[in-house]
Order: structure tokens, then C-alpha cells, then sequence
């Protein structure tokens, strides 16, 4: 970790770094924001990818609208656009701040969430069994696309829009986790050409018109 160059208060990693709503993940498990270990500013995400495969395990908070999923079934809800419970947790994606909005909904075995903005809790776009996870994040809705797959071991992103899984340019595994956000396909290039007073919120790359907006709201 470093210091990120300018006065921005962030920091960057060689391996991840997003935009002005700046990403650092790291596999140490530490769920310390201030280590910057997992940090995401200014609307805070904290993923903890303990490699444990552990569904009890915490490993996702989000603020200030916070995100909370609660694996280990504390049936803590903590904000108004989120219930969490044994076994449904309620996301308010669609901005409606209605608990009982159909955009995102999970059960023991299912994870539905409105990415196309359809408002159908039956698109396939995100949908989560006992060991598979698919985002839509190319905006194809097609749940067979292999730009997000989670297993108990591996997560992959298509964030340079090329639908191949072997691409490096994000990939999560018990020790790994590699963001080619610069598209250099070269996990030991810091992004030091990012103008951190840019607001630009379209840094995800996208093939179609569809509005798809991921870690930010």
C-alpha cells in the first residue's frame, strides 16, 4: 500500500484501484477500514475474503447507505433500506426506500437483484444458489455469462468487457485478487495516471445503452 500521489486522502494498490470512488482489497481478513486493507471511498464497502468459504462469516458492510449481509444470521438490520434476518435480506437498489420493493430478495437458496432495471425479481441478471454467484455487470442478462462467477473459491470479473474468465483482470481466490482497472492485463501497474478530482461514475466498461451502476449510488 501507498500513498496515493495528489491530496486526494486515499490510497492505491498496484493490483486494484477504482476511480474516484476509490477500491483497495486486500486477502488479509483484518476488517479494519483504517488499515486500508478493504476500503472504498467516500460511500465506505468493506468485503472480508477470508478464503474461509465460512457462510457464517461477516464479510460485507457498506456505508453510509448500508449494506448488510448477515451470513451468520444475527438478524441485525441496521438501516432503513436493508432487513436482514435468517433468511431474507431486503436491498432498496432501486432507490424506492420500500423494504418490501421486489428488487432484491433472498431466501435460503436465492439472490435476485434489479441490475437491468427492470424491476423483475425473476431476471436472471443476479442469482445466487449454495455455491454459484452471476452478476450482469456487461449488461447482457444472460445469468450463463461468465464475466461474475463466485464459487466457494473463486470470484471473476469481466471488467474489461472481454467475457473471458481466464482474464486477469479480476480474479479472487483463497490468496488473489488482481483489478486490471488501467487495462493493462499487468497486475504490477499502479494506476498513477487516475485524476482523483474527476467525478466520472462510468468506469465500469460497458457494451450496451442499458444504466448499470455498481458500487455506487
Amino acid at each position: 500500500m501507498g500513498k496515493f500521489p495528489g491530496k486526494f486522502p486515499t490510497y492505491w494498490s498496484e493490483d486494484v484501484h477504482v476511480g474516484p470512488h476509490v477500491l483497495l482489497l486486500d486477502l488479509d481478513s483484518t476488517s479494519d477500514p483504517k488499515s486500508g486493507d478493504v476500503h472504498v471511498g467516500p460511500q465506505v464497502l468493506l468485503l472480508d475474503l477470508d478464503s474461509t468459504s465460512d457462510p457464517r462469516s461477516e464479510d460485507v458492510h457498506v456505508g453510509p447507505q448500508v449494506l448488510l449481509l448477515d451470513l451468520d444470521s444475527t438478524s441485525d438490520p441496521r438501516s432503513e433500506d436493508v432487513h436482514v434476518g435468517p433468511q431474507v435480506l431486503l436491498l432498496d437498489m432501486d432507490s424506492t426506500w420500500d423494504p418490501k420493493s421486489e428488487d432484491v430478495h433472498v431466501g435460503p437458496q436465492v439472490l435476485l437483484l434489479d441490475l437491468d432495471s427492470t424491476s423483475d425479481p425473476r431476471s436472471e441478471d443476479v442469482h445466487v444458489g449454495p455455491q454459484v454467484l452471476l452478476l450482469d455487470l456487461d449488461c447482457t442478462s444472460d445469468p450463463k455469462s461468465e464475466d461474475v462467477h463466485v464459487g466457494p473459491q473463486v470470484l471473476l470479473l469481466d471488467m474489461d468487457s472481454t467475457s473471458d474468465p481466464k482474464s486477469k483482470d479480476v480474479h479472487v481466490g483463497p490468496q488473489v485478487l488482481l483489478l486490471d482497472l488501467d487495462s493493462t492485463s499487468d497486475p504490477r501497474t499502479p494506476m498513477t495516471t487516475w485524476d482523483p478530482r474527476s467525478t466520472s461514475k462510468s468506469w465500469i466498461p460497458r457494451r450496451t445503452s442499458v444504466p448499470c451502476y455498481y458500487l455506487v449510488a
